[in-house]
């Protein structure tokens, strides 16, 4: 069992590179993550880079758009939540 359960905030830039004219924007998130040990922050961006990068290879680019990670905003630490422990079998 996860032990370490946290939800983090984090922002990322969007952009649809084939409509012309659109601006790029950023979008504010969240996601629930859990790890077996006490994560550092690190740990945590990487977590969450990971995501982002596995949305942009399995949805994002079937729809011609493209996600960047840009911040982690806030990060809370959660009291009894499951949480993604592996970011490659969510299903997306």
């Amino acid at each position: 069992m996860k032990n370490f359960n946290y939800k983090v905030y984090y922002t990322y830039r969007q952009s649809f590179p084939k409509i012309k004219g659109s601006k790029e924007k950023l979008v504010k998130k969240n996601i629930n993550l859990s790890f077996d040990s006490e994560p550092s922050e690190y740990e945590i961006e990487d977590k969450v880079k990971e995501w982002i990068n596995s949305l942009q290879r399995e949805v994002m680019s079937d729809i011609d758009t493209n996600i960047e990670f840009a911040e982690i905003v806030k990060v809370q630490k959660l009291k009894v939540v499951k949480g993604i422990d592996d970011v490659s079998s969510t299903g997306w």
